[in-house]
């Protein structure tokens, strides 16, 4: 029978950086995957997930594991660190974290506690900037009392056609 590699056997510690790559089976996501197989059983777990167990102990229940590197195949335990989904979406380099990393608006307003509003029931905090919901507002309304106003004289001008029209057909007998 053929001798299982050991976890040490399937990383190559990288000087510059201090990462462990993983030379195993990578997922597209760019994370190492491995097979693990016990006594009764085998399963499939991440090497970056199974390296934190291995060197610190089992993952806290609620807590994600973190790469402080940012290298997604790196199976280094000093570079892991348990951390809520929060936290490891925020310290990562998707939209949640550039927003919220935002300092000014897209106008160039500063979010600061008066001018930002949170958008209540959104499920990640969502915010916005108050000058520019304002402004946005402003147009809005301006937009619908043109439309308001063009309804009316139309509905003027169809009426008054309308009776003119009538009034044409009408003769006054003296």
């Amino acid at each position: 029978m053929r001798r299982r590699k050991t976890f040490e056997e399937w990383y190559i510690p990288v000087t510059e950086s201090g990462c462990w790559l993983w030379l195993g089976e990578l997922r597209p996501n760019g994370y190492g995957t491995m097979w693990l197989y016990g006594v009764a059983a085998y399963r499939y777990m991440y090497a970056h997930r199974y390296s934190y167990e291995l060197h610190n102990g089992s993952i806290p229940e609620g807590l994600q594991i973190d790469h402080l590197c940012r290298v997604r195949c790196c199976v280094n335990p000093l570079h892991l660190e348990a951390v809520d989904c929060r936290t490891n979406v925020l310290r990562g380099v998707g939209s949640p974290a550039i927003n919220a990393a935002k300092t000014h608006c897209g106008h160039g307003h500063e979010f600061t506690d008066a001018n930002t509003y949170w958008i209540p029931g959104r499920k990640n905090n969502n915010r916005s900037c108050r000058e520019c919901r304002r402004r946005l507002k402003s147009e809005s309304n301006a937009r619908r009392r043109i439309k308001q106003m063009r309804a009316a004289i139309l509905a003027f001008v169809l009426c008054f056609t309308v009776s003119t029209s009538h009034a044409a057909e009408v003769t006054l007998d003296y």
